[in-house]
């Protein structure tokens, strides 16, 4: 895979030490793959994984004892975060390689969290959550229907869902189709990029 580099970040008095992918060597390899190779943004940290993130970091009402499950996970920042004080962490992506890195350069450090490749476009089989993570998840209009599946099937068991997500054009029509569940909406800036915190 690609070669990794260590990164800290702070979260209130927390600190979590990752292995990233470089992203030069990212850069250099999806230059060499045809065009139907999609691009893997998974291997970094997005600003809403950071104001995800952020915001647990004064929530720890939302995970503390419960089971938690990161949908599109990528590197799973916020999961990770939640680590300590959850009851259980799920990590789950679609995309093999993000499971991958993680059974290689994480998952002997949290050794309490789990990994699944999960598909919400294909597969129903929803796992046990008490609180729902997802970050930057609504950046194709395609994908809508199927996020909206998932988010409507949490919303009957009443699983708290924490949606980040960056203020660009193409959310506000996911914000409208999410707007009847939505409790609570709390804005952080990160990296000058405003994300929209949604509790649902």
């Amino acid at each position: 895979m690609f070669p990794s580099t260590t990164q800290e970040f702070v979260f209130g008095d927390q600190t979590i030490k990752l292995q990233l992918p470089v992203e030069a060597a990212v850069q250099e390899w999806y230059k060499t793959q045809d065009q139907k190779t999609p691009f893997p943004f998974w291997a970094r940290i997005w600003p809403s994984a950071k104001a995800l993130t952020q915001f647990l970091a004064t929530s720890k009402e939302v995970y503390e004892n419960k089971s938690v499950v990161e949908f599109g996970a990528g590197i799973g920042l916020p999961a990770f975060f939640t680590a300590s004080a959850a009851a259980s962490v799920l990590i789950t992506d679609h995309a093999r390689d993000a499971m991958e890195w993680f059974i290689q350069h994480h998952a002997s450090l949290y050794q309490h969290v789990a990994q699944q490749h999960f598909d919400w476009a294909t597969n129903h089989a929803w796992p046990e959550a008490d609180c729902v993570l997802m970050s930057d998840v609504n950046y194709r209009d395609g994908d809508f229907k199927d996020l909206m599946c998932l988010i409507q099937h949490y919303a009957s068991l009443q699983t708290t869902i924490i949606l980040a997500t960056p203020q660009r054009i193409i959310a506000r029509d996911f914000v409208q189709h999410i707007a009847p569940y939505v409790q609570s909406t709390t804005i952080i800036e990160v990296d000058e990029h405003p994300i929209s915190v949604y509790v649902l």
